[in-house]
Order: C-alpha cells, then sequence, then structure tokens
C-alpha cells in the first residue's frame, strides 16, 4: 500500500479556504500526510508528476481546465494514484464519466472527517468508495450511456439501490429488507467488485 506506514495525500481545489481547512481536519490523522496542495487542475498534474501521491483528493468543479480531462492526466503523470472526488455538488456532477475517466472515490463533503479518512484508507487498500447520495445518478448517467446497465437487477437488487441514498450501512438496509448483508454486498457489486458506501 504505502511504505511508511502513511498515506501520501495531495489536495486540489479551487478554494484556499477548503484547502487549508482540509490540511487543518485532517492534520491529526497520523496515519495521513499532506505531501501538497495546488488550486489549479494544471499545477496539480505539474506537481503529482515530482511527488506521486498514493490519494489524490480532488474538487469535481476546477476554473481553469475541465476536470474529466484533469482526472485523465493525473491518471496518466502517476498512474499509481487513487482519485477521490470530494464535493459539495449532489446534483448536476459528471459521476459516471469520472468513474469512466479513473477515478476510484466519489463522495459529497457532508461527510464526517472520520469518515473521510475511513474512505481515504479503503482507497488507499485499491477500494472504490461512493457516497451513497449519488448512487441513483451513477445509475442515471450509466443508463444513458449504455441502455442495458442495469436491465438484469432483480427487484430485490432494485430495491437495494433505492435504500443506498438515504446513508443506510449495508447492515441497516439489510435489516430493513430482511436480508443478508452479503446480498447488499452482491448489489453493490453492480458497479465494482470492491465498491463500498462511505457509511457502513
Amino acid at each position: 500500500m504505502y511504505d511508511d506506514g502513511q498515506i501520501h495525500l495531495y489536495i486540489l481545489d479551487n478554494h484556499r479556504l477548503v484547502r487549508s481547512g482540509l490540511k487543518a481536519l485532517l492534520a491529526d490523522f497520523h496515519e495521513l500526510e499532506i505531501i501538497g496542495t495546488a488550486s489549479t487542475g494544471q499545477e496539480a498534474i505539474e506537481e503529482c508528476t515530482k511527488l506521486q501521491p498514493d490519494v489524490i483528493l480532488t474538487e469535481v468543479i476546477l476554473d481553469d481546465m475541465d476536470s474529466i480531462e484533469v482526472i485523465e492526466k493525473l491518471c496518466e503523470v502517476s498512474p499509481a494514484s487513487q482519485i477521490v472526488v470530494l464535493t459539495y455538488q449532489k446534483d448536476r456532477t459528471p459521476v459516471y464519466e469520472a468513474l469512466q475517466a479513473g477515478v476510484t472515490g466519489y463522495l459529497i463533503n457532508d461527510i464526517s472527517t472520520e469518515e473521510l479518512v475511513d474512505a481515504v484508507k479503503h482507497v488507499a487498500n485499491g477500494e472504490k468508495v461512493i457516497s451513497p447520495e449519488i448512487v441513483p445518478q451513477l445509475v442515471d448517467q450509466a443508463t444513458k450511456s449504455d441502455p442495458n446497465v442495469g436491465a438484469n437487477l432483480t427487484e430485490r437488487e432494485r430495491e437495494v439501490l433505492d435504500l443506498m441514498p438515504d446513508g443506510l450501512s449495508n447492515k441497516e438496509i439489510a435489516k430493513r429488507l430482511s436480508v443478508s448483508p452479503s446480498t447488499i454486498r452482491i448489489t453493490s457489486a453492480i458497479f465494482s467488485p470492491s465498491w463500498k458506501p462511505t457509511r457502513g
């Protein structure tokens, strides 16, 4: 995962206050080391080429470049880095396109600091992490890109997808539907073999 026991984290966000706030919030978590920050996509691309962080945390709305272009370029110049989108936008963001471009995490920033750190750890270990709130949008975008996406889902799997935006954990969804947690994990795997919600 990472040789020195720490996750080397890089932060890309247009807003200085957000960058400073994230640095302050994550400072107490010794398993993380913030090795750089940037306010523009071009700056991040140049620095990540040299730094090769374990995880890149980025906003999806950027001023200087198209966000999908930035993600694709970051994947090219720092192929071992895991890219996590952290955004305040719940709607009108290119979730499906970002995942297709190489993002391994997509989070809404109303999560707690502990949830963010947990998500970063999972992503650093090669897992995908997606906020439940954006699952409906992901399904909608995926279906538009490929009409066959989700066509083979069972009625129960569709019920699971309907509950994911509520932020319930696998166990909570399983209890509500009277099924085993493994059923929930199987449904989650529709998007990725290692998909997991941020809460649970």
